[in-house]
């Protein structure tokens, strides 16, 4: 059993693929350390011995159906893409018309009908001047609704 801290290192050893750096640090601490140098020797013989094991010729048609297996991921993963994106495109379109239509209704003025009855304006200013003098003794909310009262009167 190898130290952990030097697992990788030890394998990548000897596979050949570390820097020089690595490879001195490592080198040095396998000439104090049997379990890491252990290690090493047991993985260089594993190495030795898979490349006296026969590697069988591929069978026949192993190309064609790697290369049909590779078109048809990548077909999928092409119509998969295209149908996980559908809702986030109806997503962005309903908030496109959400806020549209928001704006488009913040930004009309209301139509203020212009056949109003004259008559309710009366009702509804006595009944603010009725209002304000019940409510308070200040005499300048009876003016108010008095103004109010008159204004109403005025565009009988």
């Amino acid at each position: 059993m190898s130290c952990e801290q030097w697992s990788e290192q030890i394998s990548a050893w000897v596979d050949g693929v570390l820097s020089e750096v690595e490879k001195a640090a490592l080198e040095a601490h396998m000439r104090t350390c049997n379990a890491c140098r252990q290690t090493a020797n047991e993985l260089m013989e594993l190495k030795r011995g898979l490349r006296t094991v026969p590697v069988p010729p591929p069978r026949h048609g192993m190309w064609e159906r790697l290369l049909r297996h590779i078109r048809w991921q990548a077909q999928r993963k092409r119509f998969v893409t295209v149908k996980s994106l559908l809702p986030l495109w109806l997503g962005a379109a309903a908030s496109v018309v959400l806020l549209s239509s928001a704006i488009l209704l913040l930004t009309q003025k209301p139509k203020v009908s212009q056949t109003v009855n004259p008559q309710i304006n009366v009702l509804a200013s006595y009944h603010a001047d009725t209002v304000s003098l019940a409510l308070s003794d200040n005499p300048i909310c009876h003016l108010v609704a008095s103004a109010e009262l008159s204004e109403a009167e005025s565009h009988e």
